[in-house]
């Protein structure tokens, strides 16, 4: 037979009310209906989650008379007298399930059959008084259940809901925060004399923002639940006014970030709420701008918040508020609301982020720069007092909004008396212990200078200009960060501003870019070889020699390396992660390996050449710079991170060598010094490193053609006065045999 809950099987097709086709549909067994009651009142949360699904799907075919007579008393029971919170727990989540379907349940029954209405009708009666009941126990998840079940009553019995549980709720909630001024001050009390002196905290900043606080949070969800349901009936009662809109205005300055999410999504159930009262009675917004003006500044305050959830749910209400307002009434709150939404667009918690951007495009269609422009002032205000924040990714995202304002505001004069200020603020976002935030102000500062560094009409360059020499040094020591992102985008940085100065600029020309280039590429040389610890000491006959990839890997099996290290917890990017500016200047790195100012040298030199076709002369100076490059293809490979090295090498080795610019007459000369090494990275053994290779070979190949590389390729023919026990030497030596073949 079918498990229980399954759906029963179609017996026919019959007309229903109004001529439409419907399935006739075979009544469920009693069993089934006994035994998906007893699975919602299980012990294990799996199980009563499989009975609540069964009884969902349970519910369309259930005849009235097994619901009044079943399920009704059965659910009750379960409800009132549950001998655990789980079994109440799982009735309650049935019993929203059931006042969802209501209204299907109610048109089964026989329009004059009083008596199922009846019990309809106290079972609802008797839901509210539970719920209410619910709402204030002590297990969280039936607090939960009761809440939920509270909306799914108010859909259906409307304002009559609010009525019977609106001022349990309310007083529910008032009772909480007199909690917090008591009890919560004791408790924290209790920790300032644990911890004798020197607390930098007072008060409930002592207690974790996540810990739970009583029946404040379930009972503002109740309150949001059934404002979102019945709100156009209720917004403009005394008791919304006077109590619950102080009360949820106060819930969002909350401690706990639980609370300040749902204070949040209770000014939005309260904010459509107002606008389906207005379209109802054609107020023309009244009720809502009356809102709008008393919530706007909470709900501002709700998008700097430092957790992500509490900042969606501002989204959330900002949008609600923006999209139902006309132009006129939403341009009040430009300049307090759109900077933060606007950053809030880079934010790095995804849903926040995209939820933001399609804000921004509902709210604002084509307008956002032209109203960006008008109050250019208080957004880069806000931008840089952002990049002070405590939280990292809000420095980040502060830099990526400069940056964009910078680039996007279409009028230069607007920019330029505020270069200053967002300069100032990139360079102290340039030394944070954040490698993202540092990589994104690197970013960040280089687009700015690019666009404004040489502007003479607007001001822009007297506004750059005392900033340059910092900036560049900074550009120049991340060529060195111990994050690859971070040295290829300062290597980004220093060639796109070469681009828009004269080559012989100090220090931002081309000149002094190839300078900085030549200083740093030898650095490898002087990187301390691991060959003694693992593998090549020759005193050692137990181990083999190690190259390249096996190398590498006997390293990273190396416990030394691993144990009794720094722990970082989830999400975080270091123990702590402190702003820059000041005497912390640098503060963020480890010593710099000489191998990584050889790799920022390369990423540095690949730049340009991606830039030559901007830059005069720029693709020969690469060029002339290939021997030097490969005097560093054929060092000693005997440290850890030498197949990194190799394979950021051979990529920007492709970008020289493969650039317009560079005329094939150039390249052809190089290449028997190039084979060589080029084909013995093709075979080191590490899977990146080779890939670059392979990449390289196909750019050169390409750029020579056919005949040239087959020239270089190939050996020339052997007779008895050149055979040698030695064999082939040069690039034929090292080439695939059928290297001419692959072309």
């Amino acid at each position: 037979g079918r498990s229980a809950g399954a759906p029963a099987r179609r017996a026919g097709r019959v007309k229903g009310s109004g001529g439409v086709a419907v399935a006739s549909i075979e009544p469920v067994e009693a069993n089934d209906i006994e035994l998906v009651l007893n699975d919602i009142a299980q012990e294990r949360h799996i199980e009563r989650e499989r009975g609540l699904q069964k009884l969902i799907k349970m519910i369309p075919c259930l005849s009235a008379d097994q619901v009044t007579d079943v399920i009704v008393p059965k659910m009750l029971s379960l409800i009132r007298d549950g001998d655990s919170w789980q079994a109440r727990c799982g009735a309650l989540f049935g019993a929203r399930e059931l006042e969802r379907a209501m209204d299907l349940i109610r048109s089964k029954s026989s329009c004059d059959d009083a008596s199922k209405e009846a019990i309809l009708s106290a079972f609802e009666s008797e839901l509210l008084e539970q719920s209410i009941r619910a709402v204030g126990q002590t297990e969280l998840r039936e607090r939960q259940a009761g809440a939920q079940l509270l909306g799914a009553l108010a859909s259906q019995l409307g304002e009559k809901a609010w009525d019977a549980c609106g001022a349990s709720l309310l007083d529910s909630i008032e009772a909480s925060f007199a909690l917090d001024d008591t009890q919560r001050m004791e408790e924290s009390r209790a920790v300032v004399e644990k911890h004798a002196g020197g607390m930098a905290k007072t008060g409930t900043q002592l207690l974790h923002d996540t810990e739970g606080w009583r029946n404040l949070e379930t009972s503002l969800s109740a309150v949001r639940y059934v404002i979102e349901a019945c709100g156009d009936k209720v917004v403009t009662r005394e008791e919304i006014g006077e109590r619950l809109l102080p009360l949820a205005l106060r819930a969002r300055l909350h401690t706990n970030r639980f609370v300040r999410e749902t204070s949040l999504f209770v000014l939005t159930a309260l904010t459509i709420g107002a606008h389906q009262y207005d379209l109802a009675h054609g107020s023309e917004q009244t009720q809502l701008v009356l809102l709008a003006e008393k919530i706007n500044d909470s709900v501002a305050r709700g998008l700097d918040d430092n957790w992500s959830q509490v900042r969606f749910a501002a989204c959330v209400c900002v949008r609600e508020i923006m999209t139902r307002l006309d132009l006129e009434q939403r341009s009040r709150y430009y300049e307090l609301l759109l900077p933060r939404l606007c950053l809030n667009r880079h934010y790095v918690a995804e849903g926040v982020r995209v939820y933001s951007q399609k804000s921004w495009e509902l709210i604002m269609e084509d307008r956002g720069r032209a109203e960006l422009q008008k109050i250019a002032s208080d957004v880069v205000e806000f931008y840089v007092s952002q990049c002070d924040a405590d939280n990292h990714a809000v420095r980040e995202a502060a830099c990526q909004s400069l940056s964009e304002l910078a680039l996007k505001v279409p009028d230069e004069s607007v920019v330029v008396p505020l270069l200053d200020s967002m300069l100032s603020a990139l360079v102290d976002c340039f030394k944070d212990e954040s490698w993202p935030v540092r990589d994104c102000a690197c970013t960040a500062s280089a687009q700015i200078v690019y666009r404004f560094g040489c502007d003479d009409a607007h001001g822009g360059r007297a506004q750059c200009e005392p900033k340059l020499g910092e900036l560049h040094s900074l550009w120049v020591a991340h060529l060195a960060d111990n994050i690859p992102s971070v040295r290829a985008n300062s290597a980004l940085a220093l060639a796109q501003v070469a681009e828009s100065f004269p080559a012989e600029h100090d220090p931002c020309g081309t000149l002094r870019a190839f300078q900085e280039f030549e200083k740093l590429l030898p650095r490898v040389l002087s990187q301390p070889r691991d060959s003694e610890r693992y593998g090549n000491n020759k005193s050692d006959l137990s181990h083999d020699t190690q190259y390249g990839a096996a190398h590498k890997l006997a390293r990273d099996s190396d416990p030394a390396l691993h144990e009794n290290q720094t722990m970082y917890s989830c999400g975080s990017l270091a123990p702590k992660l402190r702003r820059g500016g000041g005497c912390m200047d640098h503060g963020f790195s480890r010593h710099t390996q000489p191998w990584e100012e050889t790799d920022g040298a390369l990423r540095l030199w690949g730049a340009l050449a991606l830039r030559a076709g901007a830059i005069p002369g720029c693709a020969r100076l690469c060029v002339e710079h290939v021997p030097k490059v490969l005097e560093i293809a054929s060092m000693d490979t005997a440290f850890a991170h030498a197949p990194y090295l190799t394979e950021t090498l051979w990529l920007e080795m492709k970008k020289v060598l493969g650039a317009s610019q560079v005329e094939r007459e150039q390249v052809v000369p190089l290449l028997p010094q190039i084979l060589p090494p080029l084909f013995a990275a093709q075979k080191c053994g590490h899977p990146l490193a080779e890939a670059a290779a392979n990449a390289t070979v196909s750019a050169i190949r390409s750029k020579v053609g056919f005949s040239a590389w087959r020239a270089a390729t190939t050996p020339a023919p052997a007779t008895s006065s050149t055979i040698s026990s030695a064999g082939l030497t040069g690039a034929a030596a090292h080439a695939p045999s059928n290297a001419h073949e692959n072309n």
